[in-house]
């Protein structure tokens, strides 16, 4: 009898060992993370980027196929974080790598997950960027249960059970809120240290003979300006002046033998006169000229600031979906003139595809590895078609940096 109860008891024993075993191993935890992180990405992309050039050019043709072939039947099917992470790098989709990369962080928190509910708990992401994600959450939580028969969750508690905050922003307000009481304890430090150390004796010889020397350098400037004044050229009224008021000069002309020996002088004065009225002239003309350049100049800054237009995509050779600014703006039409206008292109670096029909390159984008920038060498021109839209007639030259 004895024997018997050491025995039940010890199979009571196994069972409850082999129940509290009964968690999902870390590997493949790690590729349920990369799956999860698979359908997220695809749901958050779709919506976020309807309608933009990324969705067709980048999105379709290279992203998707890859995140698609993830699948919980054979996990070696689910491309590791690395190959996720390498899809987004060198375009612009900056918030789709950040949510990969905030769901890749989970993979840390395994040794403190006690079973699988916390381990499920950590795959929840329910919006990134105002994006809903909570279908896709239901949906994760509920492939992985039935994988692991670990019963069907509603939608609403996946909601409750969220982990990944929207944006980040807890976190990112964590970790300032860490990095400022580091910085409050600096200080304190720093106050303290000061406190306890005993003031240094003011050196008053060197502030007076500071002091002193700025002085002697501000009289020694305005004494040296008022030289340079005196020894400056007169002006035309002072040598009126002087000359007027000569003696020797009036002694000169009022003698008979100058008159006598400058029958002439009279023709000369005159001629003086003519050409002192004529600089004057001049200068009068000048001033005039002057006045009128610069109310011309005002005028022509008036009408130089014409209207200009954005548009944020294309449709072959036509310009759709006009902005009313060039933020989100692909392209600016300017210098518009009746039907007739210029234009370029003002994006971000996407796929070289997008540029067919309305931009030539003035380099080969495939010997640009790492683009950060595109800009236009060569503006293009576009003019109304029949339906009052923007068609492009000549290409604008773009350059990939």
């Amino acid at each position: 009898m004895k024997k018997l109860t050491v025995i039940i008891n010890l199979i009571i024993l196994f069972g409850f060992t082999c129940i509290a075993q009964n968690k999902i191993v870390k590997t493949e935890f790690e590729d349920l993370i990369d799956y999860a992180n698979c359908q997220y990405l695809m749901e958050f992309i779709e919506n976020c980027d309807a309608g933009k050039p990324y969705i067709k050019d980048t999105y379709e043709k290279s992203v998707k196929p890859v995140l698609q072939k993830s699948s919980l039947d054979d996990l070696n099917s689910i491309p590791t974080f690395e190959i996720i992470k390498g899809l987004f790098q060198g375009n612009s989709n900056n918030a789709a790598l950040q949510l990969a990369e905030k769901i890749n962080e989970r993979k840390l928190k395994y040794d403190n997950s006690p079973d699988n509910d916390a381990l499920l708990k950590l795959l929840i992401a329910e919006s990134w960027h105002d994006i809903n994600l909570t279908r896709t959450a239901t949906k994760v939580q509920n492939d992985i249960r039935k994988k692991y028969n670990l019963g069907i969750v509603s939608q609403q508690k996946i909601v409750n059970d969220k982990t990944i905050e929207n944006s980040g922003k807890i976190e990112e307000l964590q970790e300032k809120n860490q990095t400022l009481q580091q910085r409050v304890e600096i200080l304190k430090n720093q106050i303290n240290e000061l406190k306890t150390k005993e003031p240094e004796p003011l050196n008053i010889k060197f502030w007076i003979a500071l002091i002193v020397t700025w002085f002697v350098m501000i009289v020694l400037f305005f004494i040296s300006r008022r030289k340079n004044h005196k020894l400056s050229e007169p002006n035309r009224d002072q040598i009126i002046t002087t000359v007027l008021g000569s003696q020797r000069i009036e002694k000169k002309f009022s003698s008979s033998d100058f008159y006598k020996s400058t029958p002439n002088i009279k023709p000369i004065e005159d001629r003086i006169a003519l050409i002192e009225k004529r600089v004057s002239e001049l200068q009068n003309k000048e001033v005039s000229k002057g006045e009128k350049d610069v109310k011309e100049e005002a005028e022509i800054k008036k009408v130089t600031y014409i209207d200009e237009k954005f548009f944020k995509s294309k449709n072959g050779k036509i310009l759709i979906e006009e902005l009313n600014n060039s933020t989100d703006a692909s392209f600016r039409v300017f210098n518009i003139s009746g039907n007739g206008a210029k234009f370029e292109y003002c994006g971000g670096v996407i796929n070289q595809d997008f540029f067919t029909d309305v931009c030539s390159f003035a380099n080969n984008p495939s010997d640009v590895p790492n683009k950060i920038r595109i800009t236009t060498t060569i503006p293009g021109t576009v003019k109304k078609d029949s339906n009052n839209k923007w068609e492009v007639v000549e290409k604008a030259k773009i350059k990939f940096e």
